[in-house]
């Protein structure tokens, strides 16, 4: 039988190994020099779906990202919003005002799709880098008002080790 420590120790390796293969699929913190980040900032919508114009909608989504340091590694990103509502039971259907999901983007690059108010991220490599978040509908839109994307965005210095 394992002790609490042991327990603690195959949950959290468990949790590396997944993290770390999504990881290596899904995100490349640092790894990109400046000209493919530039790139990759010109063409952060090039699976565009399209936009979703909300100026004369009763009740206007707002988004605020808050940016935490995880007391054991990376940042806890925290969404709050504002007249949304997380629906991953809804996503990829049709739009229901009110409610969607979230697109996460480091250095103008998606890099998640996001279901809840919280979501964490590994530490990025040294330098100065971009957090953006956006709300979208159920049918992966961006939502906007006035032609403005409803969105925030934080930037992140992290020093050299």
């Amino acid at each position: 039988m394992m002790n609490d420590r042991e327990k603690t120790t195959v949950v959290l390796a468990a949790v590396a190994v997944f993290f770390g293969g999504y990881l290596l699929g899904a995100y490349r913190w640092g790894s990109a020099s400046e000209d493919s980040a530039s790139a990759s900032r010109q063409n952060a919508h090039h699976h565009d779906h399209g936009v979703i114009e909300l100026s004369n909608e009763g009740r206007i989504p707002r988004v605020d990202l808050v940016v935490h340091k995880d007391a054991m590694s990376g940042r806890n990103l925290e969404i709050v919003t504002e007249n949304f509502r997380f629906a991953p039971e809804h996503a990829s259907s049709e739009h229901l005002a009110g409610e969607g999901h979230a697109h996460l983007y480091l250095d103008g690059e998606k890099i998640a799709r996001v279901y809840g108010h919280w979501f964490h991220v590994p530490e990025p490599g040294p330098g100065t880098h971009s957090v953006r978040v956006t709300l979208n509908a159920n049918s992966h839109q961006d939502l906007a008002v006035g032609g403005e994307l409803i969105a925030d965005t934080e930037t992140l210095s992290i020093a050299e080790p």
